[in-house]
């Protein structure tokens, strides 16, 4: 019988005993127990023994990592279901031409959900914008799941991805940042099936989310000098993959929005196939009852939280949730478990000063800027209790705050952030070069659109990135790279359409003509040593100024020159400086 326990987020969850269907292959003998799924490489007969790379640094957890079955806790902590099986381990591997097809073999074998990249991959080497990334194996569906769709999920996987079960193709995904999934309940045979995934990453040649991956000549996959604020590349899988059983009506994401006013919990369950059906909501303390609510699906519901326990970086306490979706007659529901926290953000003005404050509260927030990258698994950390790790060192130190820089983490990390109350702040992953279309407003499409909001605690995972803090969108905060091409220059759009410089307006645009105005120029740029000015006349940013009239100023020397005396400017055409 198959163990209907809600696997608990904090501790793996995987459920101890499962029983699976044998492989009808000659490889059946190697069912995995641990993973509850028979499954292997689909060509691992004849290839060498795998090893992971050698890595620039280790770390604590470089050598704990499982060969079969790393990061086996269950991915997903705010929307967990009892019955799942993860696709991590070993899988066939190939490199080809961008441009190729389904490569005739798979000579290599790379550990997933680690990027090729990355040491514990044991692939580690570059990869460029004219490879594509090959993936295969071989896995079995349990008998327990027949007449519930099966739903093949991805954590993550950097850029274009492309998914054939059985030789025909699933569906297809860009982006390298938010978790996707295809139903592959039609593409499923009795015994044993094959899944077959490209990965083709331009990282910053392309038009999606790159945060600081390089991928040229400059930067290699070595550690070398020169390489500036840029990291290595993480192309293909990089995050957990796993298999679910759902049935045709199924609870696919919950939103939870705490209201510390009227003390209760507003709920939304979206459901897919649930049309006219009724949803229950309940919240728990320790397995004891605090409110339900029932409604229809898509429909916020208000659950009683009486007396909450708030949630604070002193007491993180969280509620567990259970949404269901019951059986309607022939019909079989559905059941999903998650966790919210009862706390309030907002702003308030304490002493004349506009602050923020966690429920009406102002906490001075003090915080490092994370940028999520480790030596060994590169976009991945090595494990679990590692992810838990670098929070806990935040929380030693003194900080109450974490802002997560030019990257999405896996679910997990935000999970243990809620539990070691760490205030999340992200910007989302910086876009290289967005094309930019004339007479529109910048759009970022995927993770990162929301730039600047704090992430919601209180929020399941979406089937598209999560949206800014419990319904209270932030000031839109663009990063430095949104808003500047490869050229360092904004995009015509986000440029001044009046006033280019002061003094004096600047050039009029004109229909059809080039935006791309020249910056003004800065001091020590050529601009500055051009032939002497006449007598009493110096430079702007865009034209020669006559002198001011009335009294002369004399500013610093950093100054861009508007309204400046002209002895002022004798230090940078080579004269004395005035004493």
């Amino acid at each position: 019988m198959t163990d209907t326990r809600t696997p608990d987020p904090g501790q793996g969850g995987r459920p101890r005993s499962r029983p699976w269907r044998r492989l009808t292959t000659a490889l059946a003998a190697c069912a995995l127990a641990a993973t509850g799924l028979a499954a292997t490489p689909a060509g691992a007969a004849g290839q060498a023994a795998w090893e992971p790379g050698p890595a620039p640094m280790t770390t604590p957890w470089t050598d704990q990592v499982p060969v079969d079955d790393p990061l086996p806790e269950y991915p997903r902590p705010q929307l967990t279901r009892p019955d799942w099986a993860g696709l991590n381990g070993l899988w066939d591997f190939a490199v080809t031409d961008a441009d190729a097809g389904v490569p005739d073999s798979f000579d290599e074998q790379i550990r997933v959900p680690f990027v090729a990249e990355s040491a514990l991959s044991g692939i580690q080497r570059k990869i460029t914008p004219d490879d594509k990334l090959w993936y295969q194996r071989e896995f079995t569906v349990p008998e327990d799941w027949d007449g519930r769709d099966v739903k093949l999920n991805f954590g993550g996987s950097d850029w274009q991805t492309t998914v054939w079960v059985n030789g025909e193709k699933a569906g297809e995904h860009k982006g390298g940042f938010d978790a996707f999934d295809f139903t592959v309940t039609d593409h499923l045979e009795a015994g044993a099936n094959t899944v077959t995934v490209s990965v083709w990453d331009p990282t910053q040649h392309g038009g999606g989310a790159v945060g600081k991956q390089r991928q040229d000549d400059e930067h290699d996959i070595e550690p070398h000098p020169g390489g500036g604020i840029w990291y290595t590349a993480a192309s293909g899988i990089w995050q957990t993959v796993w298999l679910e059983p759902v049935a045709p009506a199924h609870i696919t994401r919950l939103d939870l929005t705490p209201e510390l006013g009227d003390e209760t919990l507003r709920a939304t369950v979206h459901a897919e196939g649930a049309e006219g059906r009724e949803v229950r909501v309940t919240v728990l303390d320790g397995g004891k009852e605090v409110g339900t609510a029932t409604g229809a699906a898509g429909e916020e519901l208000s659950v009683s939280v009486p007396d909450p326990r708030l949630w604070s970086p002193d007491d993180p306490f969280l509620y567990d949730v259970r949404a269901e979706l019951p059986p309607a007659g022939d019909a079989p529901g559905d059941e999903v478990g998650s966790y919210a926290g009862m706390r309030s953000i907002g702003l308030k003005k304490i002493d004349g000063v506009q602050r923020p404050v966690l429920n009406g509260e102002f906490v001075f927030q003090t915080g490092t800027l994370d940028q999520g990258y480790w030596p060994d698994g590169l976009y991945t950390a090595p494990t679990d209790e590692a992810l838990k790790y670098d929070l806990q060192a935040h929380k030693d130190l003194g900080f109450n705050m974490v802002r997560k820089h030019i990257k999405v983490e896996p679910q997990r990390w935000f999970h243990w952030a809620d539990k070691l109350a760490r205030r999340v702040r992200r910007p989302g992953a910086a876009h290289r070069g967005p094309r930019v279309v004339p007479g529109r407003r910048l759009q970022l499409r995927g993770p990162g659109r929301h730039g600047g909001a704090e992430r919601p605690l209180h929020r399941a995972p979406r089937r598209h990135p999560p949206g800014p803090d419990a319904g209270r969108p932030l000031r839109l905060r663009l990063h430095r790279d949104h808003r500047r091409g490869e050229r360092g220059q904004r995009p015509a759009h986000l440029r001044p359409a009046g006033r280019q410089g002061r003094p004096g307006p600047g050039p009029r645009r004109q229909p059809g003509a080039d935006r791309r105005l020249p910056r003004p120029a800065r001091r020590g740029h050529p601009a500055h040593r051009r032939e002497p000015l006449p007598a009493g006349h110096h430079r702007g940013p865009h034209r020669e100024v006559p002198p001011p009239r009335g009294r002369p100023r004399l500013d610093r020397p950093g100054h861009r020159g508007e309204r400046r005396h002209p002895q002022g400017r004798r230090h940078l055409q080579g004269g004395p400086r005035p004493r």
